[in-house]
């Protein structure tokens, strides 16, 4: 009975984790939209190069790449204050998840050890941090559309992102969180339990 009660204490914890990981990606990457694409103007940028580049793509007609991107409104477009503010934007945006990022698989890491909840701290953190970052991934492509006004994204942009969250992500969640243990063991290696 008691082993029960500690189990479905885990699960809870578990998912508590999981909710957690989920809302903090969930707020940064709408803080990154929304930092990234402040007023109409921007998202009217964001929507013309959108058909630019949506033209680019689309081979029915025979469309010339060169021809498009040497066009006057794509020039325009991209040589526009507001392209300009949003690639700085992202890349200072992108940096600030990439720190975040590492900063939560750390408190998920340091929480697990801590409280003693698995034997094996590095594989759970790499399911809980997985599994809460996998959602927004491919949800938050949808709300930024939608934000943005501009196409949803296709099959191949949700395949990607599924790729990208089930094979390359947990690799470098477990590089991360790996170096993290590292760093616990050989802080506390002077500790005999």
């Amino acid at each position: 009975m008691i082993h029960k009660k500690e189990h479905s204490r885990k699960g809870l914890v578990y998912a508590s984790i999981i909710g957690l990981v989920l809302a903090a990606n969930i707020l940064l990457s709408a803080t990154m939209v929304f930092i990234n694409y402040p007023t109409e103007a921007h998202r009217a940028n964001a929507r013309q190069l959108d058909v630019v580049s949506v033209n680019m793509l689309d081979t029915t007609d025979g469309a010339d790449i060169t021809k498009i991107m040497n066009s006057d409104s794509y020039k325009k477009a991209a040589a526009s204050p507001e392209a300009h503010y949003t690639n700085t934007a992202t890349v200072y945006t992108l940096l600030f998840d990439m720190v975040a990022s590492i900063a939560l698989i750390g408190a998920v890491y340091y929480y697990l050890r801590e409280r003693r909840l698995t034997n094996k701290v590095v594989g759970v953190t790499v399911l809980l941090v997985c599994v809460g970052q996998l959602l927004p991934l491919v949800f938050t492509q949808f709300a930024t559309a939608y934000y943005l006004g501009t196409l949803m994204p296709g099959i191949g942009s949700i395949a990607f992102m599924l790729f990208i969250g089930i094979v390359i992500s947990p690799l470098v969640v477990a590089i991360i969180a790996r170096i993290f243990d590292w760093y616990y063991n050989r802080k506390h290696s002077f500790v005999i339990n």
